[in-house]
């Protein structure tokens, strides 16, 4: 066997790192709300349900978003979106901190809030059209893995604020903004290191320019795997078909369901629940509101260091087995805190009902967390790349949306406990549907999976060769 089909050029991983950037910001806004509630709440003097609605509205910011970016990625390319979003990060996180009402704060989040959507619609589709196959799952995984360290930093900083605030340095006020404007450095960053990305070759070959495409493929494969990739390329760039026809075509409303029933469940599963109100949970456990935030981070780091292995697994196990092993923990870790929660946290109870936490951490980011990105990333054809990952994406930030506006009010109304067996009950669920609807297309080229997708091969069977 030649070793050389096995390697891949250098360049490959710097640009799949460079575009996982755009996921460092989705953590960090993911992550820098939780310390800032409390801050806010006495700040602003804001209700539960204020609460809710300061953090859900970078979601619906985030299905606007969603929405157009398949329109930009189609007509202005991956990387120009990847661009856009940067500099949205920069005025909406800037904008926050200096928002001197609650109005203000929700309308700028909202604003913040489409570069999430643009973001993650557009980073990991362009992680999946530069990658090679056999490495395709382990770099869009880096989007998922950079959402984690972001999320970590987020804790970081709240946590720095928090303590300068409690020794004085710091007024309320100051520290939640301190808090939401730090996002503005790393966005800056971003912006002028994907200045140096070069576009998809598939986004190219889709607007007829065959030479930029070659150039392009020239410079992230070797020679040997030039000519293959660019007739598979081309031959599914004129794979045309109108909107309306896609839309009764059955093939591609299969392959859409999964990407959004793929999406939903991973949001459904509560991981993001936990991230923004973790301080909160873990207040109604007897913890103060340093010692909260400190195992906030410790969640954070997990959630690093598990994705940093799911890199691994991802390839070697496959994506369907990451995710029944997912499932499970998920399924475990959720019912013991329900009955932790239900008898009370306090001494040994307590210990526990943080093991349990990490538990469902690590299920998260080892499965549903890499998995479902990349696979939202796989499954659509070239031609309705944009249109699928569209109907997927916008999926995430609505169950995204939901799941922050309303899960402060189900543990007020049903209890805490009644909130983690919800998610047991949807982890069993989950569990059913991979089984008799997620694909393995581990290691199969997007044209091949593409192939199978236009012959209306069933879900299970999309990645086979």
């Amino acid at each position: 066997m030649n070793p050389r089909i096995h390697t891949h050029k250098p360049i490959v991983y710097i640009i799949s790192l460079i575009a996982a950037l755009a996921g460092l910001l989705f953590g960090i806004d993911i992550g820098v709300i939780s310390g800032a509630l409390n801050y806010l709440q006495v700040d602003l003097n804001l209700s539960t349900s204020q609460l809710e609605t300061v953090t859900s509205s970078i979601l619906v910011g985030a299905v606007i978003g969603a929405m157009g970016s398949g329109w930009i990625n189609r007509h202005y390319g991956r990387r120009f979106a990847i661009l856009v979003s940067a500099v949205i990060f920069v005025i909406g996180s800037i904008g926050s901190a200096m928002a001197a009402s609650y109005n203000t704060l929700v309308i700028v989040r909202i604003i913040l809030g489409l570069a999430l959507g643009v973001a993650s619609f557009s980073a990991p589709l362009y992680l999946s059209e530069m990658a090679p196959a056999a490495i395709r799952g382990r770099l869009i995984s880096c989007y998922q893995l950079m959402i984690t360290v972001g999320i970590v930093l987020a804790y970081l900083s709240d946590t720095g604020f928090t303590h300068l605030q409690s020794i004085g340095i710091l007024s309320a006020a100051q520290a939640w903004r301190w808090m939401l404007g730090a996002v503005a450095f790393p966005a800056a960053l971003m912006f002028i290191v994907v200045l140096f990305l070069p576009s998809s070759p598939r986004w190219t070959a889709l607007k007829g320019r065959d030479e930029e495409t070659l150039h392009i493929l020239k410079r992230i494969r070797h020679a040997h795997q030039v000519e293959q990739e660019f007739t598979e390329i081309k031959e599914s760039a004129t794979l045309a078909m109108p909107l309306r026809d896609l839309l009764r075509n059955q093939s591609l409303l299969k392959v859409i369901f999964l990407g959004v029933m793929l999406q939903l469940i991973q949001q459904f599963s509560g991981m993001n629940a936990i991230l923004y109100y973790a301080p909160i949970i873990f207040g109604q456990a007897g913890f103060n509101q340093t010692d909260g935030m400190w195992v906030t981070v410790s969640i954070g780091a997990i959630n690093v260091i598990t994705t940093i292995f799911s890199l691994y697994l991802i390839e070697y196990l496959g994506r369907r087995a990451l995710m029944y092993l997912g499932a499970i923990l998920l399924f475990i870790s959720t019912s013991t805190l329900a009955i932790l929660f239900n008898s009370g946290l306090t001494g040994t109870n307590a210990m526990l009902a943080i093991t349990s936490v990490f538990v469902f951490i690590i299920g998260f980011a080892i499965s549903y967390g890499p998995v479902v990105w990349t696979l939202c990333s796989e499954v659509y054809p070239l031609r309705v790349r944009e249109f699928g990952i569209t109907c997927s994406t916008v999926a995430n930030w609505v169950g995204n949306s939901l799941i922050a506006a309303f899960s402060l009010s189900i543990m007020k109304n049903f209890s805490v406990s009644g909130f983690f067996v919800m998610l047991a009950i949807i982890a069993i669920l989950s569990f059913v549907f991979f089984r008799f609807f997620m694909p393995e297309t581990k290691g199969v080229s997007l044209e091949r999976i593409e192939k199978n997708v236009w012959a209306n091969t069933p879900l299970l069977k999309l990645g086979e060769a």
